[in-house]
């Protein structure tokens, strides 16, 4: 996996480079069936890559947003695009890999995987931000800001995983959740975290809802005041 991450976020590349120039030249001059065959290999020049991340054909720039050889450069270009599953081919591409990434290639190329991410944490599609959600939720070295953006999400689908696996969620941040009136099936997704803290089980019983409590009981590992299972059986009564 190390050479696929190597190649995936490789040299730069510049639009204005020599390398660009003959790449442009090639793939521009090629057919839209030997333009789909560069898209799909990962062994081609990443100049090339780069220039097909904005070729009219939809069908290829899907092909660039699955291909693992894609630079970052024109992932950032794809994270912006104007056909929906070039963005969703995209979001389980960068999510699948930018949490494999080492200590080394994080520092090289961290500004613009991080960008990426952001950018389709926010994309207006919906399916976009569940599957950077479900890819992510228990990943322990992305940014937490995209992470943060995930939990806070108003698609109760795209929060949920995250809430209830990410390692990057503190009892802090998980309170501010609960306090802030968490959306219907959030507040049951915190209850089954694993090893969840006292302090937040006591304001998820405090919130009064009946199918996160439940959650909570069902919970093992939850760690449950004796003074709050007292208050659930008086309240149960």
């Amino acid at each position: 996996m190390s050479g696929v991450i190597g190649r995936l976020f490789g040299g730069a590349v510049g639009a204005g480079s020599t390398d660009y120039e003959k790449a442009k030249k090639r793939a521009g001059g090629e057919s839209k069936r030997q333009r789909r065959k560069l898209a799909a290999r990962t062994e081609v020049q990443p100049e090339i890559l780069y220039y097909l991340a904005e070729d009219p054909e939809p069908e290829i720039r899907r092909s660039i947003a699955a291909n693992s050889a894609t630079p970052p450069q024109a992932d950032l270009i794809l994270a912006r695009d104007k056909d929906d599953q070039v963005r969703c081919d995209l979001a389980h591409k960068i999510a699948r890999l930018a949490p494999q990434l080492s200590a080394d290639e994080q520092g090289q190329i961290s500004e613009i995987v991080a960008e990426v991410l952001e950018i389709l944490a926010r994309d207006e599609l919906p399916r976009v931000r569940r599957i950077l959600a479900e890819e992510l939720k228990d990943a322990d070295n992305v940014p937490s800001a995209v992470i943060h953006s995930l939990a806070r999400d108003a698609d109760a689908e795209v929060a949920a995983p995250v809430l209830e696996f990410s390692p990057l969620l503190s009892d802090e941040f998980l309170l501010e959740i609960i306090d802030s009136g968490a959306l219907q099936g959030a507040l049951s997704a915190i209850s089954r975290r694993t090893g969840l803290g006292a302090q937040v089980a006591d304001a998820i019983v405090a919130d009064d809802d009946e199918m996160a409590v439940a959650s909570l009981l069902a919970n093992p590992s939850a760690q449950i005041r004796e003074e709050t299972l007292d208050r659930l059986v008086d309240r149960a009564q």
